[in-house]
């Protein structure tokens, strides 16, 4: 199960080109994102399309449509909303981050890491942007860098529930099961509608022949493969 948090939905505050439109494709880019808090991806780039079709310059509008198509797993589209995202606000930090996780889902890892340090540049505090790019090299599988990025993700955000469940998966990895374990607990008491923490908890439980734990953990969720993101809740 791969997914995306709320938090990079961005929502429309401070100048917009028209008055006219303004309040309109502002309205329709809140009723996109309302959209995507209900999983109906489908309409929710209808409205984002309406959002960018009444202010063409409206840069957070082409980012959460992208979202919108991530969820979908239509990474090109995705990608190519985040560009014009970037190129109407070079500014815009998350679209650069949103843009290095789609990357990691085409195996793109170098761009991902390219795009997740200029959200960096622009904006240090962003957790998400150190999160993705500590996936994308867990993807690289240099799980040294992942867990400097992890731990400086939970630093900024110590209420980042898949950081913990990223980096617990890192600690199972390297056979460090109390701290894995700890992770997922901690992930699970953060958001325990997160299925990801109870299927790497029950992996862990599983390589100590804990079956009976393993088990009921597998029930709550499925198991993530490598390179799989998890889902986690806005602020």
């Amino acid at each position: 199960m791969v997914s995306l948090p709320k938090l990079f939905v961005t929502i429309v505050v401070g100048l917009i080109p028209s008055l006219v439109f303004a309040d309109e494709a502002n309205t329709a880019n809140l009723e996109g994102i309302a959209a995507l808090d209900k999983k109906d991806y489908d309409s929710a780039i209808r409205c984002f399309t309406k959002a960018i079709r009444l202010d063409p310059q409206l840069a957070p509008a082409y980012n959460n449509r992208g979202l919108a198509y991530w969820w979908k797993k239509d990474y090109a589209q995705a990608i190519k909303d985040y560009n014009e995202a970037i190129r109407l606000d070079p500014n815009l930090a998350m679209a650069y981050s949103n843009r290095g996780l789609a990357h990691c889902f085409r195996y793109e890892y170098a761009q991902a890491i390219n795009d997740c340090n200029e959200a960096i540049r622009l904006d240090p505090k962003l957790a998400f942007a150190f999160h993705n790019r500590g996936f994308a090299y867990f993807g690289k599988k240099d799980n040294k860098q992942a867990m400097k990025d992890y731990n400086e993700a939970i630093r900024l955000d110590p209420k980042l529930a898949l950081a913990y469940n990223n980096r617990g998966r890192i600690y199972s990895e390297q056979a460090n099961f109390d701290r894995a374990i700890k992770d997922f607990n901690e992930a699970i008491r953060l958001d325990k509608k997160l299925p990801e923490p109870y299927a790497n908890r029950g992996h862990t439980y599983a390589e100590q022949r804990k079956y009976k734990q393993a088990i009921q953990d597998y029930q709550k969720g499925p198991f993530p493969k490598r390179g799989e993101v998890v889902e986690f809740e806005s602020r």
